[in-house]
């Protein structure tokens, strides 16, 4: 039972003593889904009236002047007008890196099995090399996903404090 006080009692410690999260999140009309891009983490980006794709390291997120202080500028939040995200399309890269791989090892059991007399047909060679095929066009496809920041989609600032006390 006591245990049981000490662990409530390090809960509420730790929760008073956290600091408040500053983000970015993107947003879709008529969706409840959104990303999130929090200080620490690269963004990559394009700004408008710009063909130039930026990765930078998010610094601090200026929730009232809705500015972003990226390492090498700062740059207010209207004027980035895309996204480019490389950690949507898990699966299908995933998907593409097993059927790379069921290629790869069909082929090789198949050259094992000529060691105890199996015939290799040319059909072996169809299958392991359009698994293979397959699995990169896919991995291809799916490398990265873009938005493009409007009507559709917009970037807003978020901040997840418990108080507004100024210090």
């Amino acid at each position: 039972m006591k245990l049981q006080h000490f662990a409530t009692l390090l809960v509420l410690i730790c929760s008073f003593s956290a600091d408040a999260q500053s983000f970015l999140q993107l947003e879709k009309r008529g969706t409840l889904k959104t990303d999130r891009y929090y200080e620490g983490e690269d963004l990559i980006f394009r700004l408008h009236g710009d063909e130039t794709w930026y990765q930078e390291q998010i610094l601090e997120i200026m929730i009232e002047d809705e500015l972003v202080l990226f390492e090498n500028r700062v740059v207010p939040i209207s004027k980035i007008r895309q996204i480019r995200n490389f950690q949507k399309g898990d699966f299908w890269r995933g998907l593409g890196n097993k059927l790379m791989a069921f290629g790869g090892a069909f082929l090789g059991f198949s050259l094992l099995g000529t060691l105890v007399d199996w015939e290799l047909k040319a059909d072996t060679f169809y299958i392991s090399g359009g698994a293979a095929a397959a699995g990169g066009l896919l991995r291809l496809i799916f490398n990265h996903r873009t938005y493009k920041l409007g009507k559709k989609r917009w970037l807003r600032p978020m901040n997840l404090e418990f108080s507004k006390s100024k210090a």
